[in-house]
């Protein structure tokens, strides 16, 4: 039993020395080999985050119609529709139909108003613009699943088939959104729930090496400022985080 132990991955000791001397290869591996993350397109963000980092968990906070899902299909054009380098997206939707969606991303691709093409208020040269629009983004390196009742097993699952499907094409995961995943038990209470989700989340992100952006709700306490100004956003703002 002892030996089996000792084979375990996760009881395994490391001495300073020999992680010091790991860490310097990995350094000189880094300088030979620059991984820059995976860029969202936006510099700005680019520099504060130093790029979407393999194996990160990065949350996108804001309360309800502040346009959380619209910024990040912003990230997921310039990601996944890149003319030069595209970068696979895996996009669960756990709240927006997949059409309605794709309704975002050709109005914003397209720059036609959402309104316009809800209601098929558009003219000829309008149409022209939407079709163009969709024959550009059928390129791109995206696959959508949109589904209401999604456990966090399910979605780690899911995950792994599709890194294994696109051979490691797969660079980021986005989950819109977190308080809508499910949690192992049924009889959890919201800061249980959120608890297990980012827990699994993060091991997964690190496990496969790919970013995960997972969009959540705040609290109604990140709205209350000082006259009438609203204060700076808090990690204890976002919902069911305890």
């Amino acid at each position: 039993v002892l030996d089996l132990g000792r084979m375990s991955a996760t009881s395994q000791l490391y001495g300073i020395a020999q992680t010091v001397d790991d860490t310097l290869d990995k350094i000189q591996y880094d300088l030979e080999h620059p991984d820059e993350g995976v860029k969202t397109g936006i510099p700005e963000l680019d520099q504060r985050l130093m790029a979407l980092r393999p194996g990160g968990l990065y949350v996108l906070a804001a309360r309800p119609g502040a346009g959380k899902t619209s910024f990040a299909l912003t990230l997921v054009e310039h990601i996944a529709g890149h003319p030069e380098h595209r970068n696979g997206v895996l996009f669960f939707s756990l709240e927006v139909d997949r059409l309605d969606l794709v309704k975002k991303l050709l109005s914003a691709t397209a720059r036609l108003d959402f309104r316009s093409i809800e209601k098929g208020l558009l003219d000829a040269g309008q149409q022209d613009q939407l079709t163009a629009a969709c024959e550009a983004m059928k390129t791109w390196d995206l696959s959508l699943m949109d589904v209401s009742d999604l456990t966090v097993s399910a979605l780690r699952a899911i995950v792994k088939r599709k890194q294994l499907e696109s051979k490691g094409g797969l660079k980021l995961i986005v989950i819109d959104y977190l308080q809508l995943l499910n949690g192992s038990r049924p009889d959890m209470n919201e800061y249980e729930k959120v608890s297990e989700i980012s827990r699994v989340l993060k091991v997964l992100a690190r496990e496969m090496r790919i970013p995960i952006m997972a969009l959540s709700q705040m609290s109604r306490d990140s709205e209350k400022g000082t006259g009438g100004t609203p204060r700076e956003p808090r990690l204890s703002d976002l919902r069911g985080s305890g």
